[in-house]
């Protein structure tokens, strides 16, 4: 679960649910929680240990820029 917050508060994500909110919020979408079922977070499975540890660390210190260099990782990782 801390590996989810370390993705939810990257920039990264953020872009991608910002971008989604207005197009939904366009298009009338009913349920701001199917915003983050299109985000498409990698599976646990497609990250490494060490990035989905550093993801933790992040949210537990509250470090949006180290969120967001360590999603930036595990997205180009779930892209191969």
């Amino acid at each position: 679960m801390r590996t989810l917050g370390g993705f939810l508060m990257a920039d990264t994500t953020r872009s991608f649910i910002d971008a989604l909110e207005s197009k939904c919020a366009a298009a009338l979408c009913a349920f701001k929680r199917n915003i983050y079922v299109l985000c498409n977070i990698p599976a646990p499975t497609q990250v490494n240990d060490e990035v989905k540890a550093a993801l933790a660390r992040s949210f537990d210190d509250g470090d949006r820029n180290v969120a967001t260099h360590f999603a930036e990782i595990a997205y180009k990782e779930a892209m191969r």
